[in-house]
């Protein structure tokens, strides 16, 4: 599987007898042809995700959607890391707090400006889940909209907390509960953080859109 330009990857599946009505594609190895792309760590994270998906997929073709599975998960750990390495290299040359021209020091603030985060999956379909978007949306003053159906899409904008706190309650964890699984962190495909001078676009009150769009 070519996931770009420079990462290529081999993707090893067993189909078992009873595949795919009664059983899953067994995923039996993953193999990074440039072994140093990724860290053992999320070399891990990357066959338990394609082995979670294999099992949602009981009953339906897997195949091409585990390629999907592994192009996606690929392309964000690799942005994870990426950022991870230049949070490095500007903590090495850059303080939190700086000084003013008194000498007093002035905390820099991601108050002053706002983020926008783009969420996409292949359906979102189920009501509750749907209400629940909406509702965390409001309660952190975000704006934006819900595009329920398939595909299902997810786009929030305003303070920079609140952008990432949804993002942490959509992926669920043991300090945020309430969300929707590890799972769904791959589905996060992108982020921007503006500064003031940059007007928000998106509807200040968040929105369910129509599934059809009409």
């Amino acid at each position: 599987v070519s996931v770009n330009a420079t990462v290529k990857v081999r993707l090893r599946c067993v189909l078992s007898p009873g595949y795919p009505e009664l059983c899953p594609a067994t995923v039996s190895a993953v193999t990074m042809l440039d072994p140093g792309i990724l860290r053992r760590g999320q070399q891990t994270e990357l066959r338990e995700r394609l082995t979670a998906k294999s099992n949602d997929l009981v009953g339906s073709e897997a195949i091409m959607e585990l390629v999907q599975e592994l192009q996606d998960t690929i392309t964000e750990l690799l942005l994870v890391q990426q950022q991870q390495e230049r949070q490095i290299d500007n903590s090495s040359c850059d303080d939190d707090n700086k000084l003013d021209a008194t000498g007093s020091a002035t905390k820099d603030t991601e108050s002053d400006g706002f983020g926008r985060r783009w969420i996409w999956a292949h359906h979102i379909t189920d009501r509750g889940r749907c209400k629940s978007i909406v509702q965390e949306a409001k309660s952190l003053q975000l704006g934006g909209f819900l595009k329920s159906g398939y595909p299902g899409i997810v786009v929030v904008e305003g303070s920079i907390p609140s952008c990432d706190e949804f993002v942490q309650w959509i992926k669920g964890s043991k300090s945020r509960p309430g969300g929707f699984g590890r799972n769904w962190g791959h589905h996060v495909k992108g982020e921007i953080n503006h500064d003031s001078k940059t007007a928000p676009c998106l509807p200040d009150n968040f929105q369910e859109l129509s599934e059809d769009m009409a």
